[in-house]
C-alpha cells in the first residue's frame, strides 16, 4: 500500500446516496458492477469541486441574514479571486454560478414556519446487508400545535451533461432516501413535504412522495444484489489502497 494511497477500501457493503441512485438508475450489469467497485474502492478526491460555494451555503442555513446579506462577502472574495488568480479562476466562477443559482432557488420556496438547522447531518441505515449513508446539508423542523415533524435537504451540484444523466429520477430518489433515513433514525416523524432534494443548476426543489412502497422494494432488491456481488468485485487499475483480499 502507498504511504498516501489514492484509494480506500470498504470491506463490508456500503453505498452513499450517490452510489445508490446511480445503481437504481441503470439495469446494465457492467455499469452496476462499476458502481459497486466505486463504492468498495472509493478514490480520494484531492480538491472538492464547489468547495467555497458549499462552505458559504452551509454557513447560511439557520442564520438570520437574508441571502443577499449573507452571500455578499463570499461572492466578493470569489469575484476578486477570479480576476487575480488564473489557476483558481475556473473554480471561482463555478462557485459564483452555484451561489447565484442557489439564491434564486432558495428565494423561490416559502420557508415560513420552518426552522432550519445547519448540517452536515449524517444518517445511515441498513437494507439487505448494505449500509446506506445519507448526509443532509440541513435539517428542517416544523411545529403545528403540539406536533413537530422533521425533514432534510440534500443539495445537487450537478452542472455538466454527464452529471445530470437521469437527474429527474435521481432527485426523486434522493428525496425518498432523506425521508427513509430520517424514519430509521427514530428522532421524530419526517414529513414528505420537508424531505427535499434541491437541484441548484436545475432550478428545482423536489419533495419526497407520499407513497414509497415501490421505491423501497426497488432499493431492497438492488441492495440484495449488491451485497451478493460485493466480495467478487476486484479493485480498479492503479489501486494502491489497503489489502482487499
Amino acid at each position: 500500500m502507498s504511504v498516501t494511497p489514492n484509494f480506500r477500501f470498504n470491506r463490508k457493503p456500503r453505498f452513499s446516496v450517490n452510489h445508490l441512485t446511480s445503481y437504481l438508475s441503470t439495469t446494465n450489469a457492467g455499469q452496476r458492477d462499476r458502481i459497486i467497485q466505486q463504492a468498495k474502492f472509493p478514490k480520494k478526491v484531492p480538491v472538492t469541486i464547489y468547495g467555497q460555494a458549499r462552505s458559504a451555503i452551509q454557513s447560511f442555513w439557520g442564520g438570520s441574514r437574508t441571502p443577499e446579506e449573507h452571500f455578499q462577502l463570499p461572492l466578493s472574495k470569489l469575484e476578486r479571486q477570479a480576476r487575480s488568480d488564473a489557476e483558481k479562476r475556473d473554480e471561482a466562477l463555478r462557485c459564483i454560478a452555484a451561489i447565484e443559482r442557489f439564491k434564486s432557488l432558495y428565494g423561490s420556496k416559502r420557508w415560513g414556519g420552518i426552522r432550519i438547522t445547519p448540517g452536515p447531518v449524517d444518517l445511515a441505515f441498513n437494507r439487505e446487508g448494505v449500509l446506506i449513508n445519507s448526509r443532509l446539508d440541513a435539517q428542517l423542523f416544523r411545529t403545528t400545535g403540539d406536533e413537530t415533524v422533521t425533514g432534510g435537504i440534500v443539495l445537487f451540484y450537478a452542472s455538466t451533461a454527464e452529471s445530470r444523466k437521469n437527474v429527474e429520477e435521481r432527485r426523486r430518489q434522493v428525496a425518498s432516501v432523506v425521508r427513509w433515513a430520517l424514519e430509521e433514525s427514530g428522532q421524530m416523524e419526517p414529513h414528505p413535504s420537508l424531505c427535499l432534494s434541491m437541484d441548484i443548476f436545475g432550478d428545482t426543489t423536489v419533495k419526497a412522495p407520499d407513497a414509497m412502497d415501490r421505491f423501497r422494494e426497488s432499493v431492497d432488491k438492488s441492495c440484495r444484489e449488491a451485497a451478493l456481488k460485493w466480495d467478487t468485485i476486484e479493485p480498479p487499475s492503479g489501486y494502491d489502497g489497503p489489502d482487499w483480499r
